[in-house]
């Protein structure tokens, strides 16, 4: 019983981890009726607990959400969105400070550790944030309450005191520096590291590094995921970024220009086009759709400091502000050869943000696909310095389609598709399962893949030992240890795991993080099917290993091996593993209990 009461509270605080910050691909933000609805059908889904236990977990649900309407009303917090939400972790460290019934600090704690893992990020605007020394204050008491080793707790409290610094020099630069009653701040900078660019008519929005959030994370620091988002019929001004950048279109229409020396490429863009940028190359957008909002992912990869990512606005004024503002008077008179008023005029005139409304008949001309060169360049491909054109390369091309049943598509591009994938070693895939149906159990050799949620909801489960042999290293020296929270977690075959199960919900505009070698498993809801764009970080020589189906790796064992390894006659191991037909999608457990002549409910 100790370790069901450990695991509800475990499931509890996984949910207020995934419900305490949003991606905005989201058009509305839930109130906290959804959020309370959201929060007992975790309860009453979770496998492993008894009624008792679901009707306490749904008690702490209603308790929590009377917390975050009070926080609402003082001005604290209130919608998702709203307040210092956007580092999971710390959220999660300051539930356990306020939270009444979580006696239990240090178990508390360790489970935000835990869970860390599981879904990565959601993105969300940050409105208002609090006083620099209080978030400091908080910031400190996270980092000593953490069981690390004291150098980790020393660089934990060094980045709390750059990140106040930074906050201070925030708020001591605004007002003065704005004119004209300007003073509102189009780009942010979350807590966590994300951030953001947004105006009225789109968004940009940058995922913070992957290893702030998890030690494991370590291999993929010098990756970043970003968003965009643009309204119907607008415009992005042209900007560089220090970053190898791979796009790829959630939705909408749009038109990519890109300017690289004696060169300048225009490509119209749909759903499922792959494009990547090199770093250093000028670009803009446009949505040439009238109705439909434009929404794009990428992946960068910097070339200069690891996972630091920088836009810089060239064609610019005052917001954005362009770089040109930098340097002195003289030296653009010099550059430009001509006199300071007229620059001023120039540098200083645009003031409407990074995302500007135009007409249908600017949209028509700056939507022209083709590419012109000038110079001595040459036409593509004989392009000075190319060795090939950007030219997209769309992901639903029927070839692409690697995998298909009535459970899912599975599609991949691979660098023999896209040759410019192979100077990032990256491919992307992009899975559509079925709703109430399964991908996996699979695990990839050596890609790591960082997956988003495109559209539909349902939940993921992976099996990590990394986590489980920090618990166990933690547990060492300790002496005494509470049942349910040794060594690993005691699973349903009532032995010490070797693997911890991450898992969690999962909705559109999640981010999660799957590393090479993890067996992973997702499954989408009975609402709706589950579509997840996935960039595979390491991609060259990998291998996709099925785990079941007909295309399991384990049926190649030997008889004697598979004996000896599960312990029991090769013929009954065999029965098993062959029992499964499909292949890497697969009915989900309820579809499965139906089949099978069960009563679960639909």
């Amino acid at each position: 019983m100790a370790f069901r009461n450990k695991l509800s509270f475990f499931v509890f605080v996984l949910f207020v981890f995934l419900v305490s910050a949003t991606f905005s691909l989201a058009d509305e933000k839930e109130d906290l009726d959804q959020l309370l609805r959201k929060c007992k059908q975790q309860c009453r889904t979770q496998p492993g607990l008894d009624k008792q236990e679901h009707q306490k977990c749904e008690r702490d649900c209603e308790e929590y959400v009377k917390v975050r309407q009070r926080q609402q009303e003082e001005g604290q917090g209130g919608k998702q969105g709203d307040g210092l939400q956007s580092d999971r972790y710390k959220d999660c460290v300051d539930f356990c400070y306020r939270w009444p019934k979580s006696a239990q600090l240090q178990h508390c704690l360790e489970t935000c550790e835990q869970v860390a893992g599981a879904v990565i990020e959601k993105f969300l605007n940050t409105e208002e944030r609090e006083d620099p020394q209080r978030e400091y204050e908080k910031c400190q008491q996270g980092c000593q309450e953490r069981r690390w080793s004291q150098e980790r707790v020393r660089s934990c409290l060094k980045e709390c005191d750059e990140h106040r610094k930074q906050r201070e020099q925030e708020q001591g630069g605004r007002g003065g520096q704005e004119q004209g009653g300007q003073s509102e701040e189009k780009g942010r900078q979350g807590k966590g590291g994300q951030s953001e660019e947004e105006g009225q008519q789109g968004k940009v929005q940058l995922l913070e590094k992957f290893n702030k959030r998890s030690d494991l994370l370590q291999g993929i620091e010098n990756y970043r995921i970003s968003y965009l988002e643009a309204n119907p019929s607008t415009f992005a001004v042209p900007n560089h970024v220090n970053a190898e950048t791979i796009f790829f279109v959630l939705s909408g229409q749009g038109t990519i220009t890109l300017l690289q020396e004696n060169n300048r490429e225009t490509h119209n863009l749909e759903r499922g086009d792959i494009i990547m940028v090199r770093a250093g190359t000028i670009l803009s957008f446009v949505n040439r759709d009238n109705k439909e909002k434009l929404r794009v992912a990428s992946l960068l990869q910097p070339d200069n400091v690891p996972g630091d990512v920088k836009a810089f606005v060239g064609a610019g004024g005052r917001d954005p502000e362009s770089y040109y503002n930098t340097f002195s008077n003289e030296i653009l008179e010099a550059a430009f050869n001509v006199k300071g008023d007229q620059l001023r005029k120039l540098f200083e005139g645009q003031n409407k943000g990074v995302f500007l409304k135009a007409s249908q008949e600017q949209i028509k001309a700056l939507s022209r696909d083709e590419s012109s060169e000038h110079g001595t360049g040459g036409p593509w491909p004989f392009v000075h310095g190319k060795s090939q054109s950007n030219k997209p390369y769309n992901m639903f091309n029927k070839e692409r389609l690697s995998q298909s049943n009535q459970y899912g598509k599975f599609y991949v591009v691979s660098q023999d598709d896209y040759k410019m994938l192979q100077e990032l070693d990256v491919q992307l895939s992009y899975a559509n399962i079925t709703k109430g149906a399964m991908i996996g159990p699979y695990y990839n050799s050596r890609s790591t893949k960082i997956a988003m949620v495109v559209n539909g909801n349902g939940y993921i489960e992976m099996a990590c030992p990394h986590i489980s042999q920090q618990q166990q290293q933690q547990g060492q020296g300790q002496g005494r240890r509470q049942q349910g929270s040794q060594q690993g977690e005691k699973g349903q075959r009532g032995s010490t795991s070797t693997y911890q199960k991450m898992s969690g919900r999962i909705s559109r505009g999640d981010v999660y993080v799957t590393p090479a070698g993890h067996p992973f498993v997702a499954v989408a809801s009975n609402d709706e099917n589950l579509e997840v764009v996935m960039f595979e970080i390491n991609a060259r020589y990998n291998h996709r290993y099925q785990l079941a189906g007909k295309n399991n790796i384990l049926k190649q064992l030997e008889k004697e091996a598979k004996e000896l390894s599960f312990n029991v006659p090769a013929k009954q191991v065999e029965e098993i593993l062959n029992k499964q037909q499909g292949s890497l999608f697969y009915p989900g457990p309820k579809q499965q209990q139906q089949q099978q002549g069960g009563h679960a409910d639909a």
